[in-house]
Formats: C-alpha cells, sequence, structure tokens
C-alpha cells in the first residue's frame, strides 16, 4: 500500500504547487499521446496551440514580437509533425497497433481466386460471385482460373499463374 500513497501523495502535491503552464504542458503532453490512438490529427495541433501560449507566456518583449515569435513557434511544432512526429506515429503505429491493414471495397479483392467469364462477348472477371471488367483483354478463354493481382481503375488484373493459354 506504501507504493499507492506515494503516488497519491505525489499527484497531490503537484496539485497544489502546479501552475497554469505546467497543466498546460501535461496536457498537451496527453493529447500528443492520445494521437497515437486516434486518425485525426485534432488533439496534436490543440497540444500545439497550448505549447505555444505557454512560450507565448514566456517571452519577453512587446506584444508583436511575442506574437510573431510565438507564429514561428507554432509553425515550428507543424514542421517537426509532418516531418518527424507523423512518420513516428505511423511507423509506431503501422508495426505495433495494426499490424494488419484492413482493406475495403475492391482492394479486398486482392489474392482472391477468380475465373474469366465471357458476358456478351465481352471478357470479364468473376471474383467472389460477383462479375468485374477486366483491365485489359486476355488471350484466355471462359472458366480460366486466375487470382487477382491487383485493382486498378476499378478494374481487375488478372495473374494467371501456370493456367493453360487457350489460343482464340
Amino acid at each position: 500500500m506504501g507504493f499507492l500513497s506515494n503516488i497519491w501523495n505525489g499527484i497531490v502535491d503537484f496539485i497544489q504547487a502546479g501552475t497554469a503552464d505546467r497543466w498546460f504542458i501535461y496536457l498537451a503532453i496527453f493529447l500528443i499521446v492520445i494521437d497515437i490512438f486516434t486518425s485525426t490529427d485534432l488533439p496534436t495541433f490543440i497540444s500545439y496551440i497550448l505549447l505555444t501560449f505557454v512560450v507565448y507566456r514566456h517571452l519577453p518583449g512587446n506584444i508583436i514580437v511575442r506574437l510573431t515569435l510565438s507564429v514561428l513557434v507554432f509553425f515550428s511544432f507543424v514542421f517537426l509533425y509532418y516531418f518527424v512526429w507523423g512518420n513516428f506515429k505511423r511507423f509506431i503505429v503501422d508495426n505495433l497497433f495494426a499490424k494488419d491493414v484492413i482493406k475495403s471495397g475492391m482492394e479486398s479483392l486482392v489474392g482472391e481466386p477468380g475465373t474469366i467469364r465471357v458476358v456478351d462477348g465481352v471478357q470479364a472477371a468473376k471474383v467472389q460471385g460477383d462479375i468485374y471488367p477486366l483491365a485489359s483483354p486476355v488471350p484466355y478463354g471462359d472458366g480460366t482460373p486466375f487470382v487477382v493481382k491487383a485493382v486498378e481503375g476499378g478494374m481487375i488484373i488478372p495473374d494467371f499463374g501456370d493456367a493453360g493459354r487457350i489460343v482464340q
């Protein structure tokens, strides 16, 4: 119980001795950490505004100098976000939290088996029971199996592998 009471006492001491700037900084850090788990950039930009406000409060000089330097600080934060933190966050999320990227729509068809079908004299791809257009005509006949290699512009690009070639 001593460990928890030490933590509680530390929190109470922090609250009693805390300044507004310290709270703004901790709230900003909390929002930046929350940003890892959200798909929006809003928490991070709110934290940048808070941090910029703290910097503004501690800058010497008249209001014009303080505002100018604060705007530069804010844009420095934004620059760091897009070139450092954004890439770091993407790396962390992709490698630790979202190892399997879920694809939806036609992109989810990549890797699925299908067959060539001729519908009204036009070649098409039948994948998962649905008919899709082919990106380009293929030299294979009706019923030839394939695997969806890619989807481009709403059209299927098939990979026939070792499928028998039928001359038309």
